[in-house]
């Protein structure tokens, strides 16, 4: 359980970077 939230976080962690990535004037 507390892996699978670990695994979670990650993911949502490399949307948020890829996110602040994408986005323009960066």
């Amino acid at each position: 359980m507390q892996n699978r939230g670990t695994v979670f976080d990650d993911i949502l962690r490399d949307l948020v970077n890829s996110s602040f990535n994408a986005a323009p004037g960066n």
